[in-house]
């Protein structure tokens, strides 16, 4: 479960930033073709491991970007 509120208290105003231009960078990607499943596929695997290194943050903001591809793709979200 992603809570952004949650997200957006644990992130700096630096590390906010540059995860608003992964999002654009997804999105643009997104509209040159490619595949918002694989792109899913990779993030949550990105997720999967910063979780069994204990980086819950890390996992979280993969989680975050998931969602995003899902809204931004209009998918419904992805069951791993």
């Amino acid at each position: 479960m992603v809570d952004f509120q949650v997200l957006e208290s644990q992130l700096s105003e630096t590390e906010m930033a540059m995860f608003m231009m992964v999002n654009v960078t997804m999105n643009a990607a997104l509209l040159a073709g490619a595949d918002a499943k694989m792109l899913i596929q990779h993030l949550r695997q990105h997720e999967q491991n910063f979780t069994a290194l204990g980086q819950k943050r890390a996992a979280h903001m993969f989680a975050a970007a998931v969602v995003m591809v899902e809204n931004a793709s209009r998918i419904k979200p992805f069951k791993a």
